[in-house]
């Protein structure tokens, strides 16, 4: 099953054969993507790591906030015994495959009381010319930095660079973060 985090909106892990629907979690009961859009690097799949140290591998948040965890079937509540596996808060195929549809993110966001859509639309991204890791390369040129340079400046290893620029995976928030204030973008 997919699990999002309900912080930064994404797909962060799956769970693994050890998962317990609204049991006492920990590290063990999740396993990295299969289908994510990065890679996680970040993530302790272990038992002894527990529900107060389980923070998202993209946000370095916790994606479980007050005992409850969102996943690709909706929320699952601390204690909660069941899920209803043919109810998805995601879409399933197309373009936006394993991402939250956009009324689920509305709800998580606030209390929009009077708010009923008669049909909700999905909200595209943004669209950028070239992908994130050409972006990435094109800004990291035009700021003058060699790979190896922009890697130590922002405190990462030069492949891991490379894999972002290649689009294999994705920085997480804080290195987000690094990469923009380097590149001032």
């Amino acid at each position: 099953m997919k699990v999002y985090c309900q912080t930064c909106k994404e797909y962060v892990l799956d769970t693994s054969d050890k998962f317990v629907i609204g049991g006492q979690y920990n590290g063990s009961m999740f396993q990295a993507p299969v289908q994510s859009r990065y890679h996680v690097d970040s993530f302790m799949f272990k038992e002894w790591v527990v529900y107060g140290d389980l923070f998202c591998p993209r946000c370095d948040q916790s994606f479980i906030i007050n005992g409850v965890i969102l996943t690709e079937h909706g929320l699952i509540k601390e204690g909660q015994k069941s899920l209803d596996t043919e109810f998805f808060v995601i879409h399933t195929e197309g373009e936006h495959k394993n991402q939250l549809k956009s009324a689920v993110i509305w709800s998580l966001e606030g209390d929009f009381e009077g708010f009923e859509p008669e049909e909700v639309e999905d909200i595209p991204p943004p669209e950028f010319p070239g992908t994130f890791g050409e972006q990435v390369k094109q800004a990291r040129e035009n700021a003058g930095f060699s790979m190896a340079a922009l890697a130590k400046s922002i405190k990462v290893s030069a492949s891991t660079l490379k894999n972002w620029e290649k689009d294999k995976t994705k920085p997480s928030k804080k290195n987000l973060k690094k990469l923009k204030t380097a590149l001032n973008i």
